[in-house]
Order: structure tokens, then C-alpha cells, then sequence
């Protein structure tokens, strides 16, 4: 998969605690200005969206070996991808999940509201990029 259909990084969606949200955004294989958008929030919640990306329906996942030889596990494409009809954003929410951090402790609270105010704003900011 080419390097133009995928990209990653932080957005920040409170300045005052620094949280910032960590997100992996995959185009559409078929018609990207088309098909629909998808949100991908792994359950838990606290686990990274990264196992939707490299397990569930992400274009990804690691090459299955009989025995580790040891080294970095080898990422290949996954043709049963939900990435065939739409573009999907995974994000790593709520704060401290995956990669998304806080720069304060007081960032690092969380609660259901907090993290659906922090999707909000974190969406507005992607949609409008």
C-alpha cells in the first residue's frame, strides 16, 4: 500500500493540559472523495486503535510466523480490509491509550464527557484540515 493513502499523527484538542490524540487515517482503495468516512475507536476503552488497524479491519497485519527469529515483525497488506469501500480514521481515545498523551497530570484525567468533548473538538480539527 502506498505511502500517499495513509498517514499519522497527533492533534490537539485541549492547549490549557496538552492532550493531544494520536490517529491513523486510511484512504479508500476504491474512491477515496466518495465513500464514507468511518471512526474507529477500539473498546475497553484505554486500548490502542492500532489493533483495529493491524488485527480487525485495517489494511494491515503482521506476517504470521511459525517461530520468532527475533528483530521487528514484518507488516503485509490484508486484502479483507474495510479500507476497499471507505476511508477510516482510527484514533487512539481516551487520553493515554495508545500513543495519545497529556503534558499535564490535570490532562490526564479522564471521564465519558471529557473524552467525548476531546473527539469532538478532534474531530472538527481533522475534518477541517
Amino acid at each position: 500500500m502506498c505511502a500517499q493513502y495513509y498517514c499519522c499523527r497527533y492533534v490537539e484538542v485541549n492547549e490549557s493540559t496538552g492532550v493531544r490524540l494520536f490517529y491513523y487515517f486510511v484512504k479508500s482503495e476504491k474512491d477515496p472523495d466518495v465513500d464514507p468516512l468511518l471512526l474507529w475507536l477500539s473498546g475497553g476503552p484505554g486500548c490502542s486503535s492500532i489493533s483495529g488497524l493491524t488485527h480487525e479491519i485495517g489494511p494491515f497485519q503482521f506476517a504470521a510466523k511459525r517461530y520468532y527469529s527475533g528483530g521487528l515483525p514484518e507488516i503485509i497488506y490484508r486484502p479483507e480490509t474495510w479500507t476497499k469501500v471507505s476511508n477510516i480514521i482510527f484514533v487512539d481515545s481516551p487520553v493515554g491509550a495508545g500513543f495519545s498523551y497529556a503534558a499535564t497530570m490535570e490532562g490526564s484525567k479522564s471521564s465519558d464527557t471529557k473524552t467525548v468533548k476531546q473527539l469532538y473538538i478532534f474531530l472538527i480539527k481533522v475534518t477541517l484540515c
